[in-house]
């Protein structure tokens, strides 16, 4: 939140602001409640100050375990914003990661108007254990003991956590009551990404969790509903990033994950304290925190984890391998057949988000030739199909399989 902005005088000082308007911000803080606190941050594009503590060097040299996925355990290179991601066994998904994501960064260049749609991490290299000695010589001592033995090793962007703000306001919101108190404590709750699931509702019938982690924490639709966040932006930004890996990279997009992150806010966002407003400052008053665009996080919509994507042909066979991705992905995109029919219109938006981008996508393509331009179609009408086909084998009850025969005829589709 920008604090001038909330300043009862628009004509106070900047040196005012700072010296008195820290009252006023805590005064309007209490007043909001913990959901529309986290409307706010979890907003893309949204700014949140951080503690000069929590943007500071790690004065630690160790490798940082922060996750782990199919295909390898990542950690972070403290005092960069690196993460190194380890081969668990054989190494090929792994150099497929590498494959896929440098690819995609290429044609991100080449094809603009996606870059405020949604962010890819940089890569910046891989690791051979065998051709490259001298790299495990230097830094096996960094890794965790357990972790120690030597593995291919992709080395990539970070994306960084959502700021300690957000996480305080995600345990007090969603963390049952009896272990709130471990879950503020816990250092792997620093690790915070949040997954964003337009599939998915949460369950009525779910017991409260065990165990709180804020790794890779699900946020489902009734709960960005609940907090009021955009959902329909949120299903444009997959819409936009799926019609590029398909018809751009020519990509299945299997096992791809949507994410909320952090990023420093560009030097664009910084600002400098004027002379006139300096010099009422008291003397050698810090001001680092005013000025810095690292002491600033901005909440981003990321895409990642390439290394279960595969190349397909541009053609029918390519289409149906596409279709199989989508449908057995983690629920991040909307479906045709949502759980609560009140909720089909996020698959509308899909659908006409996906339908517009790829258009323009081939549009500046010159490759692209007649026959794929039906492609795009072909595919929404392969989810809708096979989508209503496994609703129908799943369905519990003649309400369920009237519910689908309801939404079939109201869209004109023929399952």
């Amino acid at each position: 939140m920008d604090r001038r902005a909330m300043s009862i005088n628009p004509l106070e000082s900047f040196a005012d602001d700072i010296l008195a308007g820290l009252t006023l911000e805590d005064q309007l803080e209490a007043a909001i409640t913990t959901s529309e606190k986290l409307n706010r941050m979890l907003s893309v594009g949204s700014a949140v100050s951080i503690s000069s503590s929590q943007a500071a060097a790690h004065q630690n040299e160790l490798f940082h375990h922060i996750g782990r996925g199919t295909c390898g355990t990542v950690f972070e290179r403290p005092e960069t914003t690196m993460a190194l991601k380890k081969a668990k066994r054989e190494p090929f998904e792994l150099w497929n990661d590498y494959l896929t994501h440098v690819k995609i960064l290429e044609k991100l260049e080449l094809f603009k108007g996606l870059e405020n749609s949604f962010r890819v991490p940089l890569c910046y290299y891989y690791i051979n254990n065998q051709e490259d000695p001298n790299w495990w010589l230097a830094n096996e001592w960094r890794f965790p003991a357990e972790h120690r033995e030597p593995a291919h090793i992709l080395c990539t962007e970070r994306i960084l956590p959502l700021p300690e703000a957000t996480r305080k306001l995600l345990i007090e919101k969603y963390c049952p009551e009896k272990i709130k108190e471990e879950a503020l404590a816990s250092i792997a709750n620093r690790d915070c990404l949040v997954r964003i699931y337009l599939g998915r509702t949460r369950r009525q019938y779910e017991r409260p969790p065990r165990f709180f982690t804020l790794r890779n924490f699900i946020l489902n639709l009734d709960q960005i509903q609940e907090l009021e966040l955009d959902a329909q932006d949120f299903a444009r930004r997959m819409a936009n990033a799926l019609a590029f890996l398909h018809w751009t990279v020519h990509s299945d997009a299997n096992d791809i994950e949507f994410v909320l992150g952090s990023f420093p806010a560009p030097s664009g966002l910084c600002r400098w304290i004027k002379w006139d407003d300096l010099v009422k400052l008291p003397a050698c008053t810090s001001t680092r925190k005013y000025v810095e665009g690292f002491m600033t996080r901005v909440t981003e919509f990321w895409v990642l984890d390439f290394n279960l994507c595969n190349d397909i042909s541009m053609d029918e066979k390519g289409v149906a391998a596409a279709v199989k991705a989508f449908l057995m992905n983690d629920p991040y995109f909307p479906r045709p057949f949502p759980e609560r029919i009140e909720d089909g219109y996020l698959w509308e938006t899909f659908e006409d988000q996906y339908l517009i981008t790829s258009s323009e996508l081939m549009d500046q393509d010159p490759s692209s030739t007649a026959n794929m331009r039906s492609l795009p179609e072909l595919f929404i009408s392969g989810v809708i199909e096979k989508h209503g086909q496994m609703i129908k084998r799943k369905k519990r009850s003649a309400e369920i399989g009237a519910y689908v025969e309801k939404l079939e005829k109201e869209r004109g589709y023929d399952t």
